[in-house]
């Protein structure tokens, strides 16, 4: 949820992430321009990148079906780079610096 400071009660409070009974999130890293939410759905964890202005929200696309992914350690607020683990049975346990802006990732 999400409300504004000046007035925190219930009735002013709206959906920042809006429930959905076949998504568990399991996490929420935020950062100066964006959040990373961990969600799992179907049995994998994937990795939704919301902007805070609502514009270009996205999944990371890993490009197996099958995987285990998790944000790793962040501590810089004001990056646009996230870093990430990642294994998969065909894929080494790896780190990876997604860039959430370009889309793309680098090892």
């Amino acid at each position: 949820m999400i409300t504004p400071e000046s007035a925190t009660t219930k009735e002013n409070w709206k959906d920042l992430i809006p429930y959905d009974a076949k998504v568990l999130i399991e996490g929420v890293e935020v950062f100066k321009d964006h959040m990373v939410i961990s969600e799992r759905k179907e049995g994998i964890t994937m990795l939704k990148i919301r902007p805070w202005d609502g514009k270009n929200e996205h999944y990371i696309n890993f490009g197996e079906e099958s995987y285990a992914a998790y944000v790793s350690v962040n501590p810089d607020f004001e990056t646009d780079l996230l870093r990430i683990g990642y294994t998969s049975l065909t894929t080494p346990n790896s780190t990876y610096d997604y860039n959430v802006k370009t889309k793309s990732s680098r090892c």
